[in-house]
């Protein structure tokens, strides 16, 4: 079944496995970064350029907006993205989470900005996506590192149950459509902090 029929579709090896295991541990020398900052009060806490502990939808879990390195990503496949869902596509925005054991992702389905998604293993340990597909059935798909799932993030209902592993590093590349108000989540181009948007700026 085509990716326009069910809203999704597998990605085996988006990225290599050297690559996946580059940005699992890019990943985590951030979060030790930020944490670092924060201890020698050189950044606030609530300074989320070099990411942050918590969101509304994970607590306490190291998260990162728009890093250069995984924005750029988004850039590097698109044109792999854009063969496989045959749209015409824009960058939206990176998001990066370390989760951590007690993890649950409650059903949900995405903002404006995220029309198209890729949710890819970077490392750690398993922890399956459950997507509600066009057809309203249900799937648990499990992701080696580098793998990815394509999927139309707005349009389908996804969740994870709670994780009983002990870290899993994982990467999410959104993509809007070319006539979309805000391009680059309201960001003047990729790789800006979320500081950086234009929310409630004047052009």
């Amino acid at each position: 079944m085509s990716f326009k029929d069910r809203g999704y579709n597998i990605q085996k090896n988006i990225i290599d496995r050297q690559l996946a295991d580059f940005l699992y541990s890019y990943l985590q020398l951030k979060r030790k970064v930020f944490h670092t900052l924060c201890d020698m009060n050189l950044i606030s806490p609530y300074n989320l350029d070099w990411g942050g502990l918590g969101d509304h939808m994970f607590p306490d879990t190291f998260a990162i907006y728009g890093d250069t390195a995984m924005d750029n990503l988004i850039a590097f496949l698109k044109k792999k993205v854009e063969t496989q869902t045959k749209l015409k596509l824009v960058e939206s925005y990176s998001y990066a989470r370390l989760y951590k054991k007690g993890d649950e992702l409650h059903k949900h389905t995405d903002r404006k900005g995220c029309a198209v998604s890729l949710t890819i293993n970077l490392g750690g340990d398993k922890w399956p996506i459950f997507l509600l597909d066009k057809k309203g059935i249900s799937t648990s798909i499990s992701l080696n590192p580098g793998d990815a799932v394509l999927y139309q993030g707005r349009d389908l209902p996804h969740w994870r149950e709670k994780f009983k592993g002990k870290i899993c590093g994982q990467l999410f590349l959104h993509y809007t459509s070319p006539d979309a108000q805000h391009l680059y989540d309201t960001r003047k181009h990729i790789g800006l902090p979320n500081s950086a948007s234009m929310k409630g700026k004047k052009n």
